[in-house]
């Protein structure tokens, strides 16, 4: 069975699937918006789009609880030539694989799933800045009991130099570590969903404190 999904792609914690194959859409900084710390100077809006595609090991005739996930980020927007702002987008693409895995722990209804990955960051040729590529983590684990799921996760991301006009800025290199706990409860063909995001140690990121609410939908075709 194929399954498509369409869900943000900050919210997916998914431990496993009945499927081979996955195809992943999503704006995950949808309604965004940013506002400097010294004036009343703001952006809000949509940012940037992210596909992806997961391909598990089912595919091939293996049972083990591997999948291939290929992701890729598109420009929403122009990257504001602007220091006051906190830009919605970039202005460049992004390419990404990662490495996933989930199972159900014997005995207990409870779930460990997480995944690995590299992400290549392309240029922003039109003002010559090139961000660094990153390496994430995601490592979560949850429980289910009739329509009540719970689950904390942890994300990682570890960027390399960035370089803008031809210079390497290492000290503009992000950094994030943040807690994700997730509350979901089944109603009707999906779930409502409700995700924290709790900042632990980073920088060079914009985050905080934050709470977003959604609702998602599996289905598949034979």
């Amino acid at each position: 069975m194929t399954l498509i999904r369409v869900v943000p792609d900050r919210l997916e914690s998914a431990t496993g699937s009945r499927s081979s194959t996955a195809l992943r859409s999503a704006q995950p900084d949808d309604l965004a918006s940013g506002k400097e710390s010294f004036g009343h100077d703001a952006q809000s809006g949509l940012g940037d789009p992210r596909l992806a595609v997961r391909v598990g090991s089912e595919l091939f005739g293996a049972s083990v609880p591997l999948a291939l996930r290929a992701g890729l980020k598109l420009p929403g927007r122009e990257f504001p030539v602007d220091a006051t702002l906190i830009p919605l987008s970039e202005g460049q693409r992004d390419w990404e694989l990662s490495l996933e895995s989930g199972t159900a722990l014997t005995g207990v209804p409870l779930y460990v799933m997480g995944w690995i990955g590299y992400r290549w960051r392309q240029l922003n040729a039109e003002v010559d800045r090139k961000p660094g590529n990153e390496r994430f983590a995601h490592f979560g684990i949850g429980g289910k009991i009739r329509a009540l799921q719970v689950e904390m996760a942890a994300e990682w991301v570890s960027g390399e130099t960035p370089r803008y006009l031809g210079l390497e800025l290492p000290t503009a290199a992000r950094r994030l570590v943040q807690l994700q706990p997730t509350v979901a409860y089944d109603l009707g063909p999906g779930s409502v969903q409700f995700t924290g995001l709790i900042p632990v140690a980073g920088r060079n990121l914009p985050s905080g404190p934050g709470l977003s609410a959604g609702y998602r939908v599996n289905w598949g075709a034979l």
